[in-house]
């Protein structure tokens, strides 16, 4: 793989346990180690958008780097409305926000 592409993949995945038989040799724990996590994250934008798990019909998220930065994407639809965040996932910063009714 490119290693662009490894480094996107390995942002915030749980590092693998020492002895382990992990391939994936230019793994740091460092590019691991500060990530708050893709439930805190998830928690993050329903409090930010008012929202409770409950009232959540469909929910999708994922994690690349943008800038070398590693973010979680996160889609939801809640309410009659479809939900679109960008969120930081050293800091929890939400770096984008997208809010649209469902059609």
């Amino acid at each position: 793989l490119h290693p662009r592409v490894r480094r996107q993949r390995q942002m915030c995945k749980e590092t693998a346990p020492e002895g382990s038989d992990s391939k994936d040799t230019d793994k740091k724990p460092s590019d691991t180690a500060d990530c708050i996590g893709e439930g805190t994250a998830r928690e993050l934008v329903l409090s930010f958008a008012g929202l409770n798990a409950a009232d959540i019909t469909n929910y999708r998220s994922e994690s690349y780097a943008q800038d070398d930065v590693p973010v979680y994407k996160i889609k939801l639809r809640a309410g009659g409305y479809q939900y679109g965040f960008d969120v930081n996932a050293l800091t929890g910063e939400i770096v984008k926000y997208e809010k649209q009714p469902e059609y």
